[in-house]
């Protein structure tokens, strides 16, 4: 896509998310106009009242009355219209970024699951927050920066026409000089202001690794090292601080040196003009109020440049991001009751960019059968879950559910009937209760009860001195190994699933842990669909039936311990558990 592609597309996703909101775009410029109206007037009505004040006029006091009112309405105006104006942009804005990051989140619930593996949750998270941050600025800036600075420029240029044409010539030639100095130095400002972000950013990046390493460090007596690695990042957050603070003070001694140089000039001008009767004494103030008001708009409009060029790159982002091709199939059919029965006939798949990862499986998952995926890493255990949950799709064969190829259901309503309970157990910072109820239809505290007595939970949680309600910590910090896995069973557990998948339920837990969990895996056998896959012995040699990969190929199945006689793999295993009567399984 070319760079007038790209830029017309995201312009089309930003007058899609904007085009409902033309009514208050509308009402918040109005308001803008005359909340703008009084800076906008206020120096043609003083030029014209000391005109007039000049001239000895005898109306002198009802144009006093006339003009001074009408300025008075004007300021008295700005106050209502600039809190209705900015109610209705901040419900514009507001509105775009709300609808905006709800498109973001829905992308990122429907795209596959392998491309959402692909994508950095870094870019996601700024695209949610950054890129919209910065889409949300745009109303403001074309409000304040573009369209109030056109306005600004429309009435200087008539009002000097209209009083003195030959002075439009000196104020477009110094307007530019003053913008031209104070942006110059305003660049060397930004450049070292980032260099001072990142020297910040480097420090308390640094800052967490020396507190993520504490343990290692004192361990090894390495204090020293540590000192010195971050002691380069304060000083060159010391050094970078000096160089903003010397360019902040230059732009601002240089700004007000040379526009008040240039304003001198303009003014001394005006001056000679009005000496020689070109212009009036109204207009020389008038004249160089504009030139204030002007400079400072154009500076500004000239300042918002590095901001539009971000909400330019935001745009284009969130357009490449909206124009995904990589969604899950969604729709389909619901079953009327799920019965735990799923079979692969001929099934293939492999990731992109590799050789099949699992080839020509044939596979059959009984209901109420506890059965087991052995076989070492790699070899493709894993990958067969994701075929299961419905994350991959084979390249070739079928998965067949209940009598119904499983790329016809509604994989949601699929889903919805599984518990899955992974290696590493993932918490958010909340309450077990709210952890053990996540995605659930009911969260009564007798059903939570029931889940955490079924996955061997309650006796730990009971005496937690808030029960249910004990705040966890970010990924259950304050839980050890073995309640983690429980945890995560009971989640599991509180769906009420027709199967039940455990990836390495008790990897790393001690033998107290191991038992607990066994234990409430019988109490689902007969009921439920159990598809687990382990290396623990205990586990597996007590599976109804048994499934060895190796190379992402079935190379045997049936009882585990009938598999242990018979297949030379299997006795490897065994040999290397110590045992002759269990199999030890990698993976």
């Amino acid at each position: 896509m070319t760079q007038e592609q790209r830029q017309a597309s995201s312009i089309a996703i930003l007058f899609g998310f904007y085009r409902g909101e033309g009514h208050g775009i509308s009402l918040m410029t109005v308001f803008y106009i005359l909340k703008s109206l009084c800076v906008w007037f206020s120096p043609i009505i003083m030029a014209r009242l000391i005109d007039i004040l000049r001239d000895g006029s005898s109306d002198f006091s009802r144009w006093l009355l006339i003009l001074g009112g009408l300025q008075v309405s004007l300021v008295a105006i700005n106050f209502p219209a600039t809190m209705i104006g900015m109610r209705f942009q901040a419900r514009v804005t507001r509105g775009v970024s709300l609808r905006l990051r709800s498109e973001v989140c829905r992308v990122i619930n429907n795209i596959s699951f392998l491309h959402q593996e692909r994508l950095k949750r870094g870019a996601l998270q700024a695209k949610v927050i950054r890129d919209i941050d910065l889409l949300e600025q745009l109303p403001r800036l074309f409000l304040n920066q573009i369209l109030g600075t056109a306005f600004s420029l429309l009435i200087i240029i008539i009002s000097i026409l209209w009083r003195a044409p030959q002075a439009l010539i000196l104020f477009l030639i110094l307007i530019p000089v003053a913008v031209f100095v104070r942006y110059y130095f305003l660049n060397r400002l930004e450049s070292s202001s980032l260099q001072y972000r990142e020297s910040m950013e480097n420090l308390s990046s640094g800052l967490q690794s020396l507190m993520d390493m504490h343990l290692i460090t004192r361990a090894h007596g390495l204090e020293s090292f540590a000192d010195s690695k971050v002691s380069h990042n304060i000083q060159n957050l010391y050094d970078r601080g000096i160089q903003f603070d010397m360019n902040a003070e230059r732009m601002g001694a240089s700004s007000f040196v040379s526009f008040t140089l240039i304003q001198t000039l303009f003014l001394l001008a005006s001056l000679v003009a009005c000496s020689k009767d070109m212009i009036t004494v109204g207009d020389v103030v008038m004249f160089n109020a504009f030139f204030a008001s002007i400079s400072g708009s154009l500076l500004g409009l000239v300042g918002i440049l590095p901001a539009l060029a971000q909400i330019r790159d935001a745009s284009f982002s969130l357009d490449d991001f909206f124009r995904q091709k990589h969604y899950e199939r969604r729709g389909g059919l619901r079953l009327p009751e799920l019965s735990g029965k799923v079979v692969f006939k001929d099934v293939s798949f492999k990731y992109p960019g590799r050789t099949a990862t699992v080839s020509a499986l044939n596979l059959c998952f009984e209901p109420g059968q506890m059965v087991a995926l052995l076989g070492p890493s790699g070899s493709g255990k894993s990958t067969v879950i994701g075929l299961l949950l419905g994350l991959f799709e084979p390249e070739k064969g079928e998965i067949w559910v209940d009598q119904t190829q499983l790329r016809k259901i509604d994989l949601a309503w699929y889903r919805s009937q599984i518990g899955y309970v992974s290696q590493e157990q993932i918490f958010f910072q909340g309450t077990i209760a709210e952890n053990v109820c996540y995605g659930s239809a009911t969260h009564a505290k007798a059903d939570v009860i029931a889940a955490l007595q079924a996955a061997n939970a309650w006796e730990f949680v009971a005496d937690l001195p808030e029960g249910i309600e004990t705040t966890i910590g970010t990924h259950g910090a304050r839980l050890s190994g073995g309640q983690k896995q429980r945890l995560g069973l009971a989640r599991a557990l509180m769906r009420r699933p027709r199967m039940l998948i455990l990836d390495e339920p008790t990897s790393a837990l001690d033998f107290e842990s191991d038992r607990k969990i066994k234990a409430a895996l019988e109490q689902l056998r007969g009921h439920t669909t159990i598809i687990l896959i382990s290396h623990k012995p205990f586990l597996v040699m007590d599976c109804d039936y048994a499934y060895l990969l190796q190379n992402g190929c079935l190379t045997g199945h049936g009882r585990p311990k009938d598999l242990a006689k018979s297949d030379a793999y299997m006795r490897r295993f065994l040999a290397s558990s110590g045992s002759d009567i269990v199999l030890m399984p990698y993976g």
